[in-house]
């Protein structure tokens, strides 16, 4: 069954959304929580 076209566009818009958040929100995290030092 094909979904509707809208269905397809709000869960591309959710999806990137949701990514760009958890990149984000992860990298910002990952570089307080483990300051690499520079050699």
């Amino acid at each position: 069954s094909n979904l509707d076209v809208i269905t397809w566009i709000r869960f591309g818009a959710w999806l990137v959304l949701g990514l760009a958040i958890y990149f984000l929100y992860g990298h910002r995290h990952a570089r307080l929580a483990n300051p690499s030092p520079s050699k």
